[in-house]
């Protein structure tokens, strides 16, 4: 390494040292050690087990710094990791020497594999790791020891009367599945990986369009007098506007929903003004504790990779020092080190899960990374980065690029990195094909188990109180998997899901496109029904030409008795709901077909994107269905 003041040099190294010295070596030297299940595990030759894990913490920078530098001891930790789930049959998220100890949110030991795998420490059972993060995530969720698992698999949120960092957790959690999906993905495991890659999108359900912002949501509806200033109950050792900025692999989403580039950095630019502002009446980052780790980052996105240099230096100057009290907060165990260590070499791991890199200008002239028993080398020059802090532009490997970052390819082999300083901002990073990727996979699914089998309610949930229609009783009220169903003399024909016990049936919407075909219609319908309603919002039509058209969607509760909103029409009637807890009750259910809007006949549908968000009750839709027959000019549903 050269270049730099011998202070940050100093501060650099001390942080190296500390992010490496957890997780630690638990076999004796004959490599016996004492499992998580009390017996004597022996390792193989050549080879450590690791312990000690601060799960929360770890997975944002920390494991992808040991796996870079030391991708023999990544593999090794990895396969720790996968005996400890074996010796236990699930995944504790915080264990300490070899007991099981649950701390924080989250399941992040997921996410510290799948993050280490992506950086190329991949010598250990991947297939036994992932197979146990499938078995063990998936309902009934009875192996997991995710709080309020079964809440979350089955309506993708949980819910804020639980208390418990019930919003933080949804996010957290979203970012666990999301590593999951991606080492199935390495593995070539497609069905795991589009499953997970839907419950990683489970941060939407969090998100209030009409507020812009996550929000703690209730089964009537988002919290609105919640002040997300506060630490709350609601989010771990954070405030609201703190984890707002926390979905590290759809970040390009989470802006759009923010209300677009310039909203977000005027909201981004405002959270930084203060760096380290606690968790008490404050709009501020927090950049000594872990959930605003990625958050410097999201200007990358912004195409504003100048301001993420502009705040790393600030924190390494205003938040990091050599004294006793040099660390802004509580390490936990390495990872406010690794974070420092990450910021000062001009690159970043933001997105858990993958080995992208963000690209930023660096502290020092010249860094090179060798990593330990490995061919991999990066190399990175910035020659005069003291004097000139900004980027002006990059050549990887010798070719110019203006993008802000590289791929996991990058990552897992090595090369060259030669950036250009200049002493302000310029245009290096700003460009739309220049920002970092956002991971949308499984956006669009549907999103919700709402049917289950008789004797098996703990395989879904329509609702919030764990219960679910019957399979069998749909069947015989006309709705068996692919059946059609007539709304009337409408000419709207809907299909019931064709899917199997424990494959998503409905959308919870939070803005999915559903592809139409392309036809001209006179009308569009909805299938569908509320829970905890009725519930109402508004879906989009998208025509082929590019206009697009306004839709009122409005669906009456589940168990309505007669009280049937909007001129909804019942179309499937069935009496008992499944229990997760097992049998069922005796509550008549309804599921109701929307009155048909009236379309532009002359153009072609294309899609409906369903509602942002809605009110009130929690919205289900089965299936959408247009017509070609006359339908009231005034025809609409609200």
């Amino acid at each position: 390494m050269d270049g730099g003041s011998r202070e940050q040099r100093v501060k650099f190294y001390t942080a190296l040292y500390h992010a490496l010295l957890h997780p630690n070596v638990f076999d004796d030297v004959n490599g016996d050690y004492r499992g998580y299940d009390g017996r004597l595990h022996q390792v193989e030759r050549g080879r450590h087990h690791y312990v000690t894990y601060a799960g929360w913490d770890i997975y944002r920078s920390q494991a992808q710094l040991v796996a870079l530098l030391f991708p023999k001891v990544g593999s090794d930790i990895n396969q720790s990791l996968t005996d400890m789930a074996r010796q236990t049959g699930t995944w504790p998220n915080w264990p300490h020497l070899n007991q099981s100890q649950q701390k924080m949110s989250g399941d992040s030991l997921q996410s510290v594999v799948a993050s280490l795998d992506a950086f190329g420490s991949t010598d250990y059972d991947r297939r036994a790791a992932l197979e146990s993060m499938r078995s063990t995530q998936t309902l009934p969720a009875d192996a997991t020891l995710r709080r309020h698992a079964y809440q979350y698999a089955t309506v993708g949120f949980v819910e804020s009367r639980k208390g418990d960092s019930a919003t933080s957790k949804t996010l957290e959690y979203a970012v666990d599945d999301f590593g999951i999906a991606q080492l199935a993905k390495r593995l070539g495991d497609e069905e795991t990986y589009d499953r997970f890659m839907v419950r990683a999108q489970s941060w939407r359900h969090v998100f209030d369009d009409a507020g812009g912002h996550i929000r703690p949501r209730e089964r009537t509806g988002f919290d609105r007098d919640f002040d997300l200033g506060e630490r709350g109950n609601q989010f771990e050792q954070a405030t609201g506007y703190q984890y707002g900025w926390m979905v590290p692999h759809n970040v390009g989403a989470l802006i759009e929903k923010r209300g677009g580039t310039e909203a977000a950095l005027r909201d981004l630019d405002e959270h930084t003004r203060e760096l380290d502002a606690g968790v008490y009446g404050t709009k501020g980052a927090y950049l000594s504790n872990q959930p605003s780790f990625t958050m410097p980052f999201v200007y990358h996105w912004l195409g504003r990779p100048d301001r993420t240099g502009e705040v790393l230096r600030r924190a390494a100057d205003e938040m990091y020092g050599t004294t006793p009290s040099g660390l802004p907060g509580n390490d936990d165990l390495g990872s406010l080190s690794s974070w420092y260590v990450w910021a000062n070499i001009g690159l970043f791991p933001a997105i858990p899960g993958t080995a992208d890199l963000m690209v930023s200008s660096p502290v020092f002239e010249r860094v090179v990374v060798d990593s330990a028993d490995s061919r991999r080398r990066i190399t990175l020059d910035a020659p005069g980065a003291g004097r000139a802090p900004y980027v002006a532009a990059l050549r990887v490997d010798g070719r110019a690029t203006s993008k802000s970052w590289v791929s996991a390819d990058f990552s897992r082999e090595g090369g060259r990195l030669d950036l250009r300083m200049a002493p302000r901002p310029g245009a290096w990073g700003t460009g739309a094909r220049d920002l970092p990727p956002s991971y949308a996979d499984g956006t669009d699914a549907r999103n919700n188990i709402g049917v289950t089998p008789d004797g098996h309610g703990n395989l879904g949930s329509l609702d919030l109180s764990d219960n679910s229609l019957s399979r069998e009783r749909l069947a015989e009220a006309g709705a068996a998997p692919g059946a059609k169903l007539p709304l009337g003399d409408t000419g709207v024909v809907f299909t019931w899901p064709d899917t199997g016990p424990g494959e998503p049936d409905n959308w919870i919407p939070h803005g999915q496109r559903v592809p139409l075909g392309g036809r001209q219609a006179t009308g569009i319908s909805f299938l569908g029904l509320a829970t905890n309603g009725p519930s109402q919002g508004t879906a989009v039509v998208e025509y082929t030409d590019g206009s697009t058209q306004s839709v009122p969607v409005g669906l009456t509760d589940w168990t309505p008795g007669t009280d049937h909103r909007f001129g909804n029409e019942p179309l499937v009637v069935t009496t008992g709901r499944n229990r997760a807890a097992g049998g069922s009750d005796t509550a008549q259910t309804k599921v109701f077909g929307t009155r048909p809007v009236a379309l532009d006949p002359a153009k072609r549908v294309a899609a409906v994107v369903l509602p942002r968000g809605t009110d009130r009750g929690v919205m289900h839709v089965f299936d959408v269905a247009l017509t070609d027959r006359p339908v009231a000019a005034d025809g609409q549903d609200g």
